[in-house]
Order: structure tokens, then C-alpha cells, then sequence
């Protein structure tokens, strides 16, 4: 989409409209990624609310596909990140002749999967680190001056 398309965009959609693309697109809003939400908190009526994402208005549509992909694989994302937390990292233990048994009980021997833990580690922290860097930042704020003689040595 050119710089010209994305303006005409801008100036074809109302101010109802613009408040509704910002509650729905922006992954700080309380209503992020919600149509009903965000149509309802931008001041459209209920009943337009509970349709919007079912008519799919022409505004709605072209800015979807005009800057919305970078949404769309948002979504996917999160997706992913959901699908690899819900991975089981308790499985059978395997030998060289297949699954090993408890010779009294018949039952499988269990492993913890160690490479599903560090992928759930993994994704754990990323989320933590972007989606709640507010409140998970490792980022800190020093409020206020100091020089290096207010700082004491301590043995």
C-alpha cells in the first residue's frame, strides 16, 4: 500500500471510526483484538457492535488489509505461543525396544521432557519481556540526582 493510499484511508474513514481501529489494533488497549469491545467503547450502538464483524464494513475491510497484517500475524503468534505453553513435557520413557514398563504393574515409565520445558521457558519469557513489559520489565527507573559521592563502598 503506497503513501498515498494509506492518506486517502486516514480521510475516508469518521472519527467514530479512527477511535474504533485504534481500541481494536493497538495491543495496549484493554479491548485490543475485541470488535465488540472496541466498537462499543469507540461509541458504536450494540446492535452495530454485534455485527460489525460479521458485515465487515468496507472501512473495517480495507484497513484490515491495508495495515493489518502485521495484526494478522500477531494473532498467529499468540497462537503459537499458546500451542507450545499446552505441550504435554511429561511423556514415556523410550528405550532401545520401545516403551519401558514397570515389569509389576505393566504401566509405562515416565520422562520430563527437558526441550519442551526450555521452549515453554523460552516463550514464557518473551511474553513476559514484550506483551507484559509493563509489568514484568528487568528496565530501572532512577528518579531524582546523585553523584559518585553519595555512593558508599560496603565491604
Amino acid at each position: 500500500m503506497t503513501k498515498k493510499n494509506k492518506t486517502e484511508l486516514v480521510e475516508t474513514i469518521n472519527p467514530k471510526q479512527m477511535q474504533f481501529l485504534a481500541y481494536y489494533c493497538n495491543p495496549h488497549s484493554e479491548t485490543f483484538s475485541n470488535i465488540r469491545a472496541s466498537a462499543l467503547k469507540a461509541g458504536f450502538t450494540e446492535k452495530y457492535a454485534d455485527n460489525i464483524g460479521y458485515k465487515k464494513p468496507h472501512w473495517f475491510i480495507r484497513y484490515i488489509e491495508g495495515f493489518g497484517g502485521d495484526l494478522k500475524r500477531l494473532q498467529q503468534s499468540e497462537k503459537v505461543f499458546d500451542d507450545v505453553l499446552a505441550l504435554e513435557h511429561v511423556e514415556d520413557a523410550i528405550g532401545a525396544f520401545g516403551v519401558i514398563k514397570d515389569p509389576e504393574t505393566g504401566k509405562p515409565y515416565k520422562r520430563v521432557n527437558t526441550n519442551i520445558i526450555r521452549e515453554k521457558v523460552k516463550v514464557s519469557s518473551f511474553i513476559g519481556e514484550t506483551i507484559g513489559r509493563n509489568k514484568y520489565s528487568k528496565k530501572l527507573e532512577i528518579v531524582g540526582s546523585f553523584s559518585s559521592a553519595d555512593l558508599k563502598e560496603y565491604d
